[in-house]
């Protein structure tokens, strides 16, 4: 990293210093921490800047710096504020400068900071948000310390203030366009306000360390941070209001992202279901495509896997009444026999998605699976997330240091070890991908003519979707692209939990030994 912070300082250095910048301290006691802030400020190689301060009328906050510098000081009024958030608020509005960024007496800047992050925001102009590495350091005189960066990931943001606010910089232009920070920073203000901000573009990650927090430091822990502002935010869309009739209790505890991206076109498409017993499951699954996919857009098929008589008086209802083409099977044999009979009998030019039963899709999920093909027409898979509900059991077997009081992302899995690319578009959030389940995978046509259907013979009921991610990178040498504007929920194996109370026998068939020879 500090190679890194070389470079850019000796590339930003030639640039001329237009931008100015707008430094927020945050309201705190004028003691040796505060003043050191402030001095790291002073100290900046970027001159274009001016640091505002909220004040008491009983403090003195103007003495703080060299007489030269003092006219890059203002202060504000603070005593009609009734919290942090009003004070933030006060002082934003009277921030002349084109970014700002904010600080506070537990922090300090390298000389470069504002160089730094202002050079990268001016260079990369699709960019609203950036932000750096950041030193925490424990209580004075403590030799713990520790490093915190990592590549922007949308929903670890959701889970968990993953980006400190001394650490980013940000457009003044998004205070119009976003508004400012709600609450107060004790409500996670900040939280709230940055995912706002990186609603439809990510920050922009720069690799070098230019802050450094002081704080009483602790081994780490997987507690999560509680926000009713935060939860609020993020339930603004609740998945419960769009489905019509009586459907599972979890609902309730589900919600929409809150961006689509916009596309070029809507492609036909197929989405095929492979069902088995689990009616309530299957039909939230089916209520849920039928209420956020495109009209006219997609045809959907369910292949049954000889469940029993009230999920066959459900799948004639929905094909009597032209919502679905359905296949009733005599016998189960399986995942991937389902899913190839789906394939076939999809319309010969749709793309394809394969759907668990115990699926509930959301607001834009095909949208925004669509809107990777329009940036990237070769790619061989594309890949939602795959979000599990509070409650779930071992969400750290996928994402470790998560609990189960927030739901989280398993489609990037440390159980799988499937990332390749964390940064393949850094922008929109896209991250290449080795492997993903196929509880839901966007298969392109083009990929279907080169590959063919699903591997039955290897792979009858699981192991196929992982024969197909290799010979889509390998075979045909085509990316496996995750998008995070794509979010479905997943209960997992709900099928296969009928599946061992009702035909133990076929269970250790087909989900222990996984043999094709002894199913069919």
């Amino acid at each position: 990293m500090a190679s890194r912070a070389e470079q850019l300082k000796t590339t930003h250095l030639r640039n001329t210093q237009h931008q100015k910048i707008s430094v927020i301290m945050l309201p705190s006691p004028i003691d040796s921490d505060f003043l050191k802030a402030v001095e790291s400020v002073v100290r900046q190689t970027y001159q274009n800047w001016e640091l505002i301060i909220p004040c008491t009328r009983d403090q003195t906050c103007t003495d703080l710096a060299s007489e030269i510098q003092k006219e890059k000081i203002r202060t504000v009024d603070i005593d009609d504020c009734k919290n942090s958030g009003e004070i933030i608020k006060k002082a934003v509005d009277t921030a002349c400068g084109d970014y700002v960024c904010y600080i506070d007496r537990y922090c300090t800047m390298t000389p470069d900071w504002l160089l730094i992050l202002a050079g990268e925001l001016t260079a990369h102009q699709e960019y609203d948000v950036a932000y750096c590495a950041q030193k925490i350091t424990g209580s004075s005189g403590s030799s713990d310390e520790h490093i915190t960066f990592a590549a922007y990931n949308r929903p670890a943001h959701e889970y968990s203030d993953m980006l400190d606010y001394s650490a980013i910089m940000h457009r003044r232009s998004l205070l119009s366009r976003k508004g400012g920070i709600e609450g107060s920073i004790e409500d996670q203000g900040f939280w709230e306000m940055l995912l706002r901000y990186t609603e439809s573009n990510a920050p922009l990650a720069v690799p070098a360390l230019l802050a450094c927090r002081m704080q009483k430091t602790e081994p780490l822990s997987c507690k999560t941070t509680k926000s009713p502002l935060v939860d609020n935010y993020l339930a603004a869309d609740p998945i419960k209001n769009h489905l019509q009739g009586n459907h599972l209790q979890d609902i309730g505890r589900m919600y929409s992202p809150l961006f689509i991206p916009d596309i070029s076109k809507q492609r036909k498409t197929s989405i095929i279901i492979p069902s088995f017993e689990a009616l309530p499951f299957l039909h939230t699954c089916v209520e849920s495509v039928l209420a956020f996919s495109p009209q006219d857009s997609y045809e959907l098929i369910i292949i049954d896997n000889a469940s029993g008589e009230t999920v066959q008086r459900y799948l004639n209802e929905l094909m009597n009444s032209g919502r679905s083409k359905v296949i009733f099977n005599q016998r189960n044999l399986g995942f991937t026999y389902a899913v190839n009979q789906g394939i076939m009998a999809a319309s010969e030019e749709n793309d394809i998605v394969l759907l668990n039963n115990d699926a509930v899709v959301t607001r834009g999920w095909l949208e925004a699976m669509w809107a990777v093909l329009d940036e990237y027409n070769q790619a061989g898979l594309i890949v939602p997330r795959q979000v599990m509900i509070p409650g779930t059991s071992k969400p750290q077997n996928h994402q470790p240091c998560r609990t189960d009081d927030r739901e989280c992302d398993v489609n990037l899995s440390a159980s799988h070890t499937n990332i390749i690319n964390p940064r393949f578009n850094q922008l929109k959030g896209y991250i290449e991908l080795s492997f993903a389940p196929f509880f839901c995978v966007y298969i392109p046509r083009d990929t279907l003519t080169l590959i063919g259907s699903l591997d039955i013979e290897n792979g009858p009921h699981y192991r196929s979707d992982r024969l197909y991610c290799d010979h889509v990178r390998t075979l045909i040498d085509r990316k496996i692209i995750y998008t995070p504007f794509s979010k479905v929920y997943h209960f997992h194996q709900q099928a296969t939990k009928e599946l061992k109370e009702k035909n133990p026998s076929l269970y250790e068939k087909m989900f222990v030994r996984n043999s094709w020879k002894e199913i069919k």
